[in-house]
């Protein structure tokens, strides 16, 4: 749910990054639509395999990217 900050840091992320009004679009839009791909998919996948199933897979998923930012270097 950490996508829901992005709406109200807007104003300072375009500020510092200098974005246009489209790129600061794009960055409130594209958490919302995978979100809302991502449960379509998730839908099929917990009819299909089962919720208990679906969940750890997606907890599974979840914690690849959480590993690599743990294991790389801190700049």
């Amino acid at each position: 749910m950490i996508w829901v900050l992005l709406g109200a840091l807007g104003v300072y992320i375009t500020k510092d990054f200098g974005l246009s009004p489209a790129e600061k679009g794009l960055i409130v839009a594209i958490p919302i639509l995978g979100g809302s791909f991502f449960r379509i998919v998730l839908g099929f996948l917990t009819d299909r395999i089962g919720p208990r199933k679906t969940a750890i897979g997606g907890m599974l998923v979840t914690m690849i990217p959480l590993f690599g930012d743990g294991c790389s270097e801190k700049v």
